[in-house]
């Protein structure tokens, strides 16, 4: 799945190192929203030869809404949506299925006069049951509500993103967001194609982000204090950025490195663990 170029884009890395597939490739490819028939013909026709053996090729277009809806991927729901940058550039989100409710056994003593035994097993596995006295029970009477699975937005390069992504990211508990330049560069930003700490806050805020973790950053700055030539103290630092973002979105406020691990949790939301191995 990548935007429109995907397939382009590894038949020429295949051709240039002349690899040849012994497996299948199944594309599905994001078209923009102004592109006709005749758009999509004329990149068919600038496609390099085949170096893969290829499975399918499909073309997705938006909704009205302005979202790519992928379907299960896996065990994983998948839509997605365009952002804005200098080039075409999309914005996924990524959900777990739904967490099955606890079995309501008060409700079910209460209600069927039943004691606990081996058939709430099938209960707790989806499945209707008889008792003895012929009274059927279906999980929808026995389950507690289910808990929505954890959901996660993974953003392109942006200077905007909104659009379809206002739809379908709304509540995720986490999402990375690039932050390319300091807050007072926003017009800099923008016309490059970027964001800054303050509009992914906002951005963030605005969809009732749990988690936000800021990524993409400008080479000028710094990791931490401790970096900071002697020459220049005052220098911006990412931990900078982070502040900056937080006087909009709050403490849960993250930054994104190379070989760090983010780990969200069912049972607590707000905690997010983190772990770095660069082994």
């Amino acid at each position: 799945y990548g935007p429109i170029g995907t397939r382009t884009f590894l038949r020429a890395s295949l051709g240039c190192s002349d690899s040849n597939l012994c497996f299948l490739l199944h594309y599905h490819e994001f078209v923009p929203k102004h592109f006709t028939d005749a758009d999509i013909e004329k990149h068919l026709a600038s496609s390099p030869p085949a170096m893969e053996c290829e499975g399918s090729h499909e073309f997705l277009k938006v909704n009205d809404k302005d979202y790519y809806d992928c379907g299960d991927i896996s065990t994983m729901h998948v839509k997605c949506a365009p952002i804005d940058h200098r080039v075409f550039c999309i914005g996924y989100v990524i959900q777990q299925p739904d967490k099955e409710g606890s079995l309501d056994m008060k409700k079910l003593v209460k209600t069927y006069k039943v004691k606990p035994g081996p058939w709430c097993r099938d209960l707790k596995a989806g499945k209707s049951v008889t008792l003895e006295s012929g009274q059927v029970i279906h999980p929808k009477d026995a389950l507690g509500d289910p808990t929505p699975g954890l959901k996660v937005c993974i953003m392109g390069d942006t200077s905007d993103g909104r659009g379809g992504l206002n739809y379908i990211a709304k509540n995720c508990d986490l999402m990375t967001h690039e932050s390319t330049l300091k807050s007072d560069q926003k017009e800099m930003a923008i016309e490059r194609g970027h964001s800054t700490p303050e509009m992914a806050a906002k951005f963030a805020k605005e969809l009732n982000i749990r988690h936000l973790v800021l990524t993409h950053f400008s080479a000028r700055f710094y990791r931490s204090k401790e970096d900071l030539p002697e020459n220049d103290p005052d220098s911006t630092t990412l931990f900078d950025l982070v502040d900056e973002a937080k006087t909009i979105f709050g403490d849960k406020v993250h930054l994104a490195e190379d070989f760090k691990s983010f780990e969200l949790s069912f049972k607590n939301r707000d905690k997010l663990s983190m772990s770095l191995n660069k082994n």
